[in-house]
């Protein structure tokens, strides 16, 4: 499995989020999962690595020791919730959804949107009822 780092002090790019959903063979999006995470976040809950660890395989279609056996994977999806509630407090403003940048064709980039809002709606949804 190819090595997947992300700056600690930027936020992971498109690309290597869906490098790691294809490394993985996931069958979601990985905006979707972003968009989850942020609906969740933004409705004020907080999920400890565990949980957070369960929900990505749930959502990426892998059985839940897939952390365990990836180090890749723990250690990018942890900083990814870090990173993520990191800049939805952030006072700059500059959280941005997980989406393709300019250089994908509209109809994916599309696609990609659509994901995010479904995931961050659920993510809303989830977290009200709980």
């Amino acid at each position: 499995m190819p090595d997947i780092e992300i700056d600690n002090q930027t936020a992971a790019s498109f690309e290597q989020w869906a490098n790691l959903f294809s490394s993985h063979k996931a069958f979601s999006h990985p905006s979707e999962l972003h968009g989850g995470l942020c609906g969740r976040l933004a409705a004020g809950s907080r999920m400890d690595a565990r949980d957070w660890l369960a929900l990505v395989c749930e959502q990426m279609g892998l059985p839940e020791s897939a952390p365990e056996e990836s180090v890749d994977l723990k250690e990018f999806m942890t900083r990814a919730y870090d990173q993520t509630l990191e800049l939805l407090k952030a006072s700059d403003m500059s959280f941005q959804p997980l989406m393709p940048d300019d250089d994908y064709a509209l109809e994916q980039r599309l696609e990609a949107l659509s994901c995010w809002v479904r995931g961050f709606l659920e993510g809303l949804a989830l977290s009200a009822g709980a």
